[in-house]
């Protein structure tokens, strides 16, 4: 059925996404080149440490670094306020769950 072909591509495409990632992370990004990559936030680019936000990073020896000052224009860095709030308020919920 078309909903048996469509998991079994959407399997492979996140098996190949999952091995892309992996190997940028342990063999590193190419020179001058970056990649996102799910991490906790240290502060950069307003979202608060410790949220864990897509990043951009270059990758070294199965290290990363958060790449500093990219600019953004006024449309993404609202995409980015959106997703922060929604993230903060996950959080939030979280931590009151636990208390």
């Amino acid at each position: 059925t078309i909903i048996t072909k469509r998991l079994q591509s959407s399997a492979g495409s996140t098996a190949s996404a999952i091995c892309d990632h992996i190997n940028d992370w342990l063999y590193g990004t190419p020179k001058d080149e970056f990649i996102t990559m799910g991490i906790a936030s240290d502060g950069s680019y307003g979202i608060p440490k410790g949220i864990v936000s897509s990043m951009p990073v270059i990758c070294k020896d199965g290290d990363y670094e958060i790449v500093k000052g990219l600019k953004f224009d006024d449309d993404i860095k609202k995409r980015i306020e959106i997703s922060v709030d929604e993230l903060v308020e996950e959080r939030d919920k979280l931590l009151e769950y636990f208390e």
